[in-house]
C-alpha cells in the first residue's frame, strides 16, 4: 500500500489496521494517540514524541 502524502489520512489508515511497510516518520507530535491495531512491518520513528501511544495489539516487529 502506498503511503498517504498527508498525515491525518496515515493515521487513519493505521487506526483501521492496514499495513503500510517502511513507514519513516520524521519529528511527528503523536503524544497519546490510539494506534491500537496499526500494523507496520518496518517503521523507524525519527524524533517523534511517543509518549502515552496506544500500541494495544500493534504489530511492529521491526521499528526502531
Amino acid at each position: 500500500m502506498p503511503i498517504p502524502e498527508n498525515f491525518e489520512e496515515l493515521l487513519s489508515l493505521l487506526r483501521a489496521g492496514k499495513v503500510i511497510e517502511d513507514l519513516v516518520l520524521n519529528a511527528k507530535k503523536m503524544k497519546g494517540m490510539l494506534l491500537a491495531n496499526a500494523r507496520m512491518p518496518r517503521a523507524k520513528f525519527d524524533g517523534c514524541d511517543l509518549e502515552g501511544i496506544d500500541f494495544r495489539h500493534a504489530a511492529l516487529p521491526m521499528a526502531f
